[in-house]
């Protein structure tokens, strides 16, 4: 449960805007062409140049940061957001349909994952939202486990900078706030395990049956002595 600021749960300030995701290379895109001219939408959703995933033609942001649609020279997309990209092609696109045609352009990222280590469900999991926020990508790991320390929770991004470490109370509800809320492509979630994890007493059951185990030897040893 989300608590307020004070008695040991932080305020995060509220950033000024959530920053919004600029293509790299390597960045996988699918690329839908949308119009009344069917034949024209035949023709740039055919997938020339891109790699057919399912139903779906993806193209890659190469080494020159640049995809290759059909009939489009190699278009130049590095640093440039989703909706930067859509406007961009919807320019470049259009002197090929007929000008009292509407046509949009839908661009998303596929392929795109994140990882969750420590006390929680590990692995790699996918992104299958343009936004996916701290509180989703745990539940799809299997939320925080038992001796999970919520109040230091970690993510590990790769920016153009190098690597940064941030350190998360999940507690917090002024959480929402931070730019790291939401998950980015190829984030490391950390969840620290807490001091009791090492005792490896999990539930009643088990604290239960560790002290009469130790009660049975004491009397044991007891019982062996006074012979």
């Amino acid at each position: 449960m989300l608590q307020p600021p004070g008695r040991g749960i932080p305020a995060y300030a509220e950033a000024d805007s959530i920053e919004e995701y600029r293509l790299r290379v390597g960045d996988r895109l699918s690329i839908r062409v949308f119009s009344l001219d069917e034949e024209m939408n035949r023709l740039f959703n055919a997938g020339g140049g891109g790699v057919q995933t399912h139903d779906l033609y993806t193209y890659l942001v190469d080494e020159a940061g640049t995809i290759s649609l059909p009939n489009l020279d190699s278009v130049f997309v590095a640093g440039k957001t989703l909706r930067e990209t859509r406007n961009l092609l919807i320019e470049k696109l259009t002197p090929f349909f007929i000008t009292t045609t509407p046509l949009d352009v839908d661009v998303r990222r596929v392929n795109r994952f994140y990882s969750v280590i420590g006390e929680a469900r590990s692995g790699r999991f996918p992104i299958n939202r343009e936004r996916l926020n701290i509180f989703q990508a745990l539940a799809q790991a299997g939320d925080v486990g038992a001796f999970g320390k919520r109040s230091k929770i970690r993510i590990i991004r790769e920016t153009e900078e190098g690597a940064i470490v941030v350190t998360f109370d999940v507690r917090s509800e002024d959480i929402i706030h931070s730019q790291y809320f939401y998950i980015q492509d190829n984030d490391v979630i950390y969840i620290q395990p807490m001091p009791e994890r090492m005792f490896g007493i999990t539930n009643f059951t088990s604290l239960v049956s560790t002290i009469l185990g130790t009660v049975t030897v004491g009397w044991m040893v007891y019982a062996f002595i006074i012979r």
